[in-house]
């Protein structure tokens, strides 16, 4: 609907206007009356005014005056004013002020209401346009966003990709005109509840808006990416300024540790890549970033890294080699102390290098899971390696790492346990699948363990121990089963089931189903049948 204030210091006028006006067919809603100019103004103000109708003279705040006010304070606001002949003069300026319509008192329905119409069809036409723009706007800048934030998504995809400075501003639409470019990451570490989709969403919208406030004096451009707990960040210095950028985001993770209480025990770590003078150096700085945030594994959460440049190296080789001789051992025994005893030998080992990194650390956790995997015959080894890659991605501490890698290898300790009773089952569920397909025949023990391929006297022993009786026990009552089925559901005579079953003597076989199920054969049938 279209909004539309009335003024005029004769009530009367304003209640005609009211009668003559067609304002449902024109889709106009009479939102409120005024009997001076200042009381129109307030109205102005305070609702969102599409039309006012006013009288050029008017106590308190003139016709004139009010024209002038609202043109500043509701520009889009169209005018109509309404005189007598011997104001024409005023009528004339204010249409110099922009005044949509001009009526004569005595007022007429018809010259009303096709003035209302065309103006009416002005606004929508406004409106229309207005609203188209905002939605080719509002295209523009999310296909700018989306385009902006693949730049970190592409780097991350090829940590070798090689990017130019015109590449970056065409095609990413970034503005670097020189200086240099630095890479920071932060890390939420949060309990697993914690990480809602929208609760993440509005975190790092916050943290975004105080990090560009923080760096807006030292930088050209920023753009940040976040994805669950880890936000990215590339930001263009201002030549000479990557010293003053690097102390503004320190102080800008300290203000957004204010925000962090809305992740509940969350608490967020920064790593600061080492400055890029030329866009082909970017993913660098992106590793250094991702390398520095990691440092919090050993040094601690909720602080500021910046990468190390030091040159040492770390070599995790024969701490590698202790524990996958430990674990095979603990493996090889079902020793589930054993296995926790090999992770606790290769963390102290760890801790005993002077100067390892975080990142060394995951590093050393990660390559240790895979080789454990790699070594044990176990299903969906794919599956199992990127949750471990994922679980441990995720820890926040080097407790939490090395506990995700004991949690890991006591779960591939059980499967090999499963897969080896399994093993041991193989046979004796052979000998059953083969039981149940001929029980009709003459079979015997002996039989049987040759099918499986074992020994008759081993057969018996691993039969009885796996499936708690032994082979002659099953036997009738995989037979027994059937003839009670053929009892109760067909008209065959006993002789004719007792040799569908396997039995040859009649008697026999009576003998023993009465012996089993305390009735024969024939009273069965009639008790079920």
């Amino acid at each position: 609907m279209i909004s539309l204030v009335m003024a005029d210091d004769e009530e009367r006028i304003c209640r005609l206007m009211l009668a003559l006006g067609e304002w449902d067919d024109l889709g106009i809603k009479v939102t409120g009356t005024a009997s001076n100019g200042l009381e129109a103004l307030e109205l102005v103000k305070r609702e969102n005014v599409d039309i006012l109708i006013t009288d050029i003279r008017m106590p308190g705040l003139g016709g004139m005056d009010l024209i002038r006010e609202v043109n500043q304070v509701s520009p889009q606001t169209k005018i109509i004013i309404i005189s007598g002949y011997s104001n024409f003069e005023y009528a004339q300026t204010a249409i110099e002020y922009g005044v949509k319509g001009y009526l004569l008192k005595p007022i007429n329905r018809a010259e009303l209401n096709d003035t209302l119409r065309k103006i009416t069809e002005d606004i929508r036409k406004e409106k229309r346009r207005t609203s188209e723009v905002q939605i080719i706007r509002e295209e523009n800048e999310e296909a700018v966003r989306r385009a902006r934030s693949t730049l970190i998504a592409a780097l991350e995809a090829n940590p070798s990709m090689q990017i130019t400075a015109q590449q970056l501003n065409d095609y990413y639409y970034f503005r670097f005109a020189g200086g240099s470019l630095i890479v920071l990451v932060m890390e939420l570490d949060a309990p697993a509840d914690s990480f809602d989709s929208q609760i993440l969403r509005v975190f790092w919208e916050r943290a975004e808006r105080i990090l560009a406030s923080q760096l807006e004096p030292c930088t050209q451009d920023l753009v940040m990416s976040w994805e669950g707990s880890r936000c990215t960040c590339i930001l263009a210095c201002k030549d000479g300024g990557e010293k003053e950028a690097v102390s503004r985001a320190r102080e800008g993770l300290r203000r957004i540790a204010a925000a962090q209480g809305m992740v509940g025990a969350g608490i967020v770590s920064m790593g600061a890549g080492q400055p890029a003078r030329e866009p082909e150096k970017l993913a660098a700085s992106l590793e250094g970033a991702l390398k520095a945030v990691k440092e919090r594994l050993i040094r601690g959460n909720g602080k500021f890294y910046t990468e190390d440049v030091s040159g040492h190296t770390f070599s995790g080789a024969s701490l590698l080699d202790q524990f996958m001789r430990d674990s095979a051992f603990a493996l090889e025994l079902q020793d589930k102390d054993g296995l926790s005893g090999a992770v606790a030998k290769l963390r102290e080992g760890a801790g005993k290098n002077a100067g390892i990194r975080g990142w060394e650390v995951l590093e050393l956790v990660q390559q240790a899971g895979i080789m454990l995997l790699m070594r044990l015959e176990v299903s969906s080894q794919s599956a199992k390696r990127d949750d471990f890659l994922k679980k441990t991605g995720y820890c926040a501490s080097e407790q939490a790492l090395f506990g995700e890698l004991e949690r890991f290898a006591m779960l591939l300790m059980d499967e090999v346990s499963r897969g080896r009773e399994d093993q041991a089952n193989q046979p004796v569920r052979l000998a059953k699948q083969y039981i149940r397909s001929n029980f009709d025949k003459p079979l015997t023990l002996e039989l049987v363990a040759e099918h499986v391929g074992l020994t008759e006297a081993y057969f018996s022993v691993l039969f009885k121990k796996e499936n708690g009786e032994g082979f002659a026990k099953y036997l009738s009552s995989v037979r027994f089963e059937e003839a009670r089925r053929l009892l109760r559901e067909t008209p065959l005579s006993v002789a004719e089931i007792c040799q569908k079953v396997g039995y040859n003597d009649v008697k026999h076989f009576s003998r023993l189903f009465e012996k089993n199920f305390g009735v024969t054969p024939a009273s069965y049938r009639r008790l079920y049948g």
